[in-house]
């Protein structure tokens, strides 16, 4: 287990990593911060835990004071034994009420009224689950057991004081960096994975449309702020444990660390977790959903100097008082159909629920 000790500072907070297709697992011990708007963090080194809307959450900078490399349970264990803490019940949130299945298809019954009236084009209506009994000492077992199920998605484990105990295991990026090379991903819709099955089969019209709305979103804000000489590579399917979703990758090249802070500004959050037109989407959101995400499909992942990796936080829970609240949602638009749409956010949960009971 290598150690990076940069001072002796307090440490509040600390993060758990592994990035796709890796198997090296990352430990950051650090002091949180909130930040605003000026993304000063991309100049430092650490984590950032930004929620879905800023306007009701604060973004959380975790700055680096110790980092390690791990590699095996054993290795975390020790590092909660040495100077690591696992907060107590008094330091965890109270679970959100759960909706019903009926709640859940009258809520979209709402949503699609809009879509109706051409109001909005789409919509990402979420929902929370609760598992009781479940500790906050699980979650170094839970966090191994999503490394080893699921190798193509950022899987996180993490505290801090500021927005308490999430784990995750996420396969959307929203944008990284390294030197002048960036990538930003357009990922959306989400189907059972049927290997057997051509790309043309697997994948219907609505889920199609879904996943090009995002696409062209992304496209227009890297055309609006003069990106030049980007590349299109999509779409494409990406396996996902149990299910699957559409991508389309971009690549470009870009010093300019203003350009790169409005890009992550307009980028976030993408119509595949609030909708389009976003503004009204995320209105109708506030309206509809009740209850506030926080961090929920806001955007999470480490930051160096000279580069970054950003990932939508996606199949995440939050460690309660009682247990864990898992968060799953899905995108709404003119082709969707209620039961289909539950099934969807089912069959998502599934990704943490398969590794919590």
């Amino acid at each position: 287990m290598e150690n990076n000790t940069k001072n002796t500072q307090k440490i509040d907070s600390w993060v758990f990593y592994r990035r796709p297709a890796t198997s090296e697992i990352v430990h950051i011990a650090g002091n949180s911060r909130m930040v605003d708007d000026n993304m000063d963090w991309l100049n430092h080194e650490g984590f950032v835990i930004a929620p879905f809307d800023k306007s009701n959450s604060d973004t959380l900078f975790i700055d680096t004071v110790k980092t390690n490399n791990v590699h095996t349970e054993y290795e975390i264990r020790e590092l909660f034994n040495d100077d690591l803490k696992m907060p107590s019940n008094d330091h965890l949130i109270n679970p959100r009420r759960i909706i019903s299945k009926r709640e859940y298809l009258s809520l979209f019954n709402q949503m699609r009224t809009e879509i109706e009236s051409t109001l909005v084009e789409k919509v990402v209506l979420s929902r929370v689950l609760n598992v009781d009994g479940v500790k906050p000492q699980k979650g170094i077992e839970i966090f191994i057991e999503l490394c080893r199920k699921y190798p193509s998605a950022f899987i996180s484990f993490f505290y801090s004081p500021k927005v308490g105990l999430w784990i995750g295991a996420t396969p959307e990026t929203l944008m990284a960096r390294k030197s002048s090379r960036c990538r930003i991903a357009s990922l959306a819709g989400t189907i059972t994975w049927q290997p057997q099955l051509t790309f043309e089969q697997l994948w219907n019209k609505k889920e199609l449309n879904e996943q090009q709305m995002v696409t062209d979103f992304v496209r227009g804000i890297i055309d609006d702020l003069n990106v030049a000489d980007y590349q299109i590579k999509g779409p494409e399917t990406v396996k996902a444990g149990r299910i699957a979703h559409l991508r389309t990758i971009f690549r470009f090249v870009l010093d300019d660390i203003g350009m790169i802070s409005k890009l992550i500004n307009q980028l976030h959050p993408t119509p595949a977790v609030s909708g389009l037109p976003k503004e009204r989407a995320i209105k109708l959101i506030e309206q509809i959903e009740r209850y506030e995400r926080t961090y929920y499909s806001g955007f999470i992942g480490p930051v160096c100097i000279d580069s970054f990796n950003l990932f939508v936080n996606l199949r995440c829970m939050q460690f309660t008082n009682k247990g864990v609240q898992l968060y799953v949602g899905g995108g709404l638009t003119k082709d969707s159909q209620p039961e289909a749409e539950w099934e969807e956010t089912q069959l998502k949960a599934e990704t943490l629920l398969s590794v919590v009971k």
